[in-house]
Protein backbone atom coordinates (compact mmCIF):
# COMPACT_ATOMS: atom_id res chain seq x y z
CA UNK A 1 0.00 0.00 0.00
CA UNK A 2 1.04 3.32 -0.72
CA UNK A 3 1.26 6.45 1.83
CA UNK A 4 -0.52 9.47 1.38
CA UNK A 5 3.07 11.16 0.89
CA UNK A 6 3.64 8.23 -1.83
CA UNK A 7 0.65 9.05 -3.64
CA UNK A 8 1.29 13.08 -3.69
CA UNK A 9 5.09 12.36 -4.79
CA UNK A 10 3.44 10.06 -7.69
CA UNK A 11 1.28 12.95 -8.82
CA UNK A 12 3.40 15.70 -8.73
CA UNK A 13 6.25 13.69 -11.14
CA UNK A 14 2.92 12.97 -13.21
CA UNK A 15 2.47 16.79 -13.23
CA UNK A 16 5.85 17.48 -14.18
CA UNK A 17 6.38 15.16 -16.47
CA UNK A 18 3.30 16.18 -18.11
CA UNK A 19 3.74 20.12 -17.98
CA UNK A 20 7.61 19.55 -19.50
CA UNK A 21 5.86 17.37 -22.20
CA UNK A 22 3.43 20.44 -23.08
CA UNK A 23 6.67 22.83 -22.91
CA UNK A 24 8.82 20.58 -25.51
CA UNK A 25 5.74 20.69 -27.47
CA UNK A 26 4.91 24.33 -27.11
CA UNK A 27 8.67 25.50 -28.05
CA UNK A 28 8.66 23.07 -30.91
CA UNK A 29 5.26 24.56 -32.38
CA UNK A 30 6.66 28.36 -31.49
CA UNK A 31 9.97 27.03 -33.34
CA UNK A 32 7.69 26.04 -36.39
CA UNK A 33 5.59 29.16 -36.48
CA UNK A 34 9.17 31.45 -35.90
CA UNK A 35 10.88 29.86 -38.65
CA UNK A 36 7.85 30.29 -41.21
CA UNK A 37 7.94 33.60 -40.62
CA UNK A 38 11.69 33.93 -41.17
CA UNK A 39 11.51 32.23 -44.43
CA UNK A 40 8.51 34.42 -45.24
CA UNK A 41 10.22 37.49 -44.06
CA UNK A 42 13.59 36.58 -46.00
CA UNK A 43 11.52 35.85 -49.37
CA UNK A 44 10.28 39.65 -49.19
CA UNK A 45 13.28 40.97 -48.35
CA UNK A 46 14.86 39.67 -51.41
CA UNK A 47 11.99 40.17 -53.48
CA UNK A 48 12.40 44.47 -51.94
CA UNK A 49 16.53 44.09 -52.51
CA UNK A 50 15.76 43.01 -56.49
CA UNK A 51 13.12 46.07 -56.39
CA UNK A 52 15.96 48.53 -54.78
CA UNK A 53 18.11 47.19 -56.67
CA UNK A 54 16.09 48.15 -60.25
CA UNK A 55 15.54 51.30 -58.88
CA UNK A 56 19.31 52.16 -58.13
CA UNK A 57 20.34 50.80 -61.22
CA UNK A 58 17.71 53.24 -62.92
CA UNK A 59 18.60 56.35 -61.21
CA UNK A 60 22.57 55.21 -61.72
CA UNK A 61 21.14 55.09 -65.69
CA UNK A 62 19.13 58.71 -65.63
CA UNK A 63 22.37 60.26 -64.04
CA UNK A 64 24.70 58.71 -66.73
CA UNK A 65 22.16 60.01 -69.64
CA UNK A 66 21.92 63.69 -68.09
CA UNK A 67 25.59 63.96 -67.82
CA UNK A 68 25.55 62.43 -71.30
CA UNK A 69 23.20 65.31 -72.67
CA UNK A 70 25.43 67.75 -70.43
CA UNK A 71 28.68 66.80 -71.90
CA UNK A 72 26.67 66.76 -75.44
CA UNK A 73 26.59 69.86 -75.54
CA UNK A 74 29.43 71.68 -74.69
CA UNK A 75 33.00 71.08 -77.42
CA UNK A 76 32.73 67.41 -76.98
CA UNK A 77 29.94 66.25 -78.78
CA UNK A 78 27.81 63.22 -78.31
CA UNK A 79 30.33 60.37 -78.94
CA UNK A 80 32.80 61.90 -77.09
CA UNK A 81 30.12 61.89 -74.14
CA UNK A 82 28.77 58.45 -74.49
CA UNK A 83 32.97 57.27 -74.44
CA UNK A 84 33.51 59.29 -71.62
CA UNK A 85 30.56 57.94 -69.45
CA UNK A 86 31.68 54.52 -70.91
CA UNK A 87 34.93 55.27 -69.03
CA UNK A 88 34.28 56.57 -66.08
CA UNK A 89 31.75 53.51 -65.53
CA UNK A 90 34.56 51.64 -66.51
CA UNK A 91 36.72 52.99 -63.95
CA UNK A 92 34.19 52.80 -61.24
CA UNK A 93 33.53 48.98 -61.83
CA UNK A 94 37.25 48.45 -61.62
CA UNK A 95 37.91 50.31 -58.38
CA UNK A 96 34.43 47.89 -57.05
CA UNK A 97 36.16 44.73 -58.93
CA UNK A 98 39.39 45.73 -57.20
CA UNK A 99 37.73 46.42 -53.39
CA UNK A 100 36.11 43.13 -53.82
CA UNK A 101 38.91 40.81 -54.65
CA UNK A 102 40.85 42.37 -51.48
CA UNK A 103 38.10 41.89 -49.30
CA UNK A 104 37.34 38.19 -50.56
CA UNK A 105 40.39 36.94 -48.74
CA UNK A 106 38.47 36.98 -45.77
CA UNK A 107 35.72 34.48 -46.60
CA UNK A 108 38.91 31.80 -46.95
CA UNK A 109 39.46 31.65 -43.07
CA UNK A 110 43.22 32.82 -43.16
CA UNK A 111 43.72 32.64 -39.44
CA UNK A 112 41.64 29.35 -39.14
CA UNK A 113 43.80 28.03 -41.90
CA UNK A 114 47.28 28.66 -40.68
CA UNK A 115 46.48 27.68 -37.29
CA UNK A 116 45.16 23.99 -38.77
CA UNK A 117 47.80 23.52 -41.54
CA UNK A 118 50.74 24.50 -39.55
CA UNK A 119 53.60 22.90 -40.43
CA UNK A 120 56.72 22.81 -37.60
CA UNK A 121 59.76 23.08 -39.32
CA UNK A 122 62.41 20.28 -38.79
CA UNK A 123 65.25 20.96 -36.65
Amino acid sequence: MQTEAQASLQLALKAYIEALTRLIEDTAQLVALEGKLAGRTLVWMAIMGVGAAVLILTAWGMVNVVLIMWLSSTFIGLQGSLLGMAFVNVIIASGLILWILRVSRFLTFPATRRIIFRHEQPD
